[in-house]
């Protein structure tokens, strides 16, 4: 089915990674229409990090199309993970499900799935300013397919990421906080894809987490390979100091780097409202992590999936959505 291009919509939702594909798959499949833009390609979008972990009891009750091992976006689905006490001495095993996603087929997945419930997808498509009738937000203005378009919607939604594109350029008295995140508001995570070189013998095991130092060897694309992490606030120069520092204090078997990806998360507290007349924010936009892990996504799909209610009621009534 070939959706065109119209001027006005129920939602207009800025960010097509995590946050906002899902909650324009769940506006979209209440038959609300729904436009969704990104500024990367189809094929870029989720490309800055490859493998990431989802809760799996989370990914249950969001409803979130089932996980297959051995499928282009499922690594493995786990039930533990062990933690290191702080004086490397002592090994814990912990009850943790866990789902190990590539990141950009699953994206590319969902995709799929947003076409069918007739969400409108426009990649390559950039956030320009709001449109705002007697001080309240009725759309965007944003170059897509080339030109400037105005789109209006009764809902515009930022899932920019940690930009916040939208929501750090809203007018100081719209009700929701415009902070940007700063250097001391993001944990910095450096990411080394390592394989062993001798897999046979010892060697720390998938899913062990070292919380001292919020360090952690996580499941990579192979058995005889991880992913070892590692996440700081401040800069990703802290973030490597503190894994140079670890690295100093254990006998790791050898093994070579073969990948890097680095990033970064919200590490501080949400906007103390993500709502206001015609906006909502979601996502990193939004600064919504687990504090405790630093995971952001599941937590959002969480948030995603209240306000999905909350939206479909208001959208299901007549009138400006205050």
């Amino acid at each position: 089915m070939v959706l065109k291009m119209k001027e006005n919509y129920d939602v207009a939702i800025v960010g097509a990674g995590t946050a906002g594909t899902y909650l324009a798959w769940l506006l979209g499949k209440q038959n609300h229409s729904v436009l969704l833009i990104d500024k990367d390609a189809k094929e870029k979008v989720g490309n800055r990090l490859d493998i990431i972990h989802f809760e799996t009891d989370r990914v249950q009750k969001a409803g979130i199309p089932p996980f297959k091992p051995g499928d282009p976006d499922c690594i493995e689905i786990r039930d533990h993970s062990k933690v290191v006490t702080p004086d490397l001495s002592t090994e814990i095993t912990t009850q943790a499900f866990q789902t190990i996603v590539r990141l950009s087929p699953f994206l590319q997945k969902m995709y799929k799935e947003l076409e069918k419930e007739g969400v409108l997808l426009k990649f390559k498509s950039t956030f320009k300013e709001l449109i705002f009738e007697n001080d309240k937000i009725v759309g965007i203005k944003a170059e897509i397919d080339g030109k400037l378009t105005d789109i209006r919607a009764r809902l515009v939604v930022d899932a920019s990421g940690t930009s916040g594109i939208i929501r750090t350029g809203l007018p100081k008295d719209y009700g929701v906080e415009t902070f940007k995140l700063g250097p001391n508001d993001v944990m910095y995570v450096l990411l080394q894809y390592i394989r062993w070189k001798n897999p046979e013998k010892p060697h720390p095991t998938k899913d062990t987490s070292h919380i001292y130092y919020l360090l952690w060897f996580g499941p990579s694309h192979t058995e005889d390979s991880a992913i070892l992490g590692i996440g700081q606030p401040g800069s990703y120069e802290n973030a490597r100091l503190a894994r140079e520092d670890f690295l100093n204090k254990v006998d790791l078997p050898p093994y070579e780097i073969y990948k890097e990806e680095k990033g970064f998360t919200p590490y501080r507290r949400p906007p103390y409202s993500l709502v206001s007349d015609g906006f909502l924010c979601i996502g990193d936009a939004a600064a919504i992590t687990y504090p405790f892990s630093g995971h952001g996504v599941t937590a959002t799909w969480m948030l995603d999936m209240i306000a999905a209610e909350v939206i479909n009621d208001a959208l299901n009534t007549e009138g400006y959505i205050n």
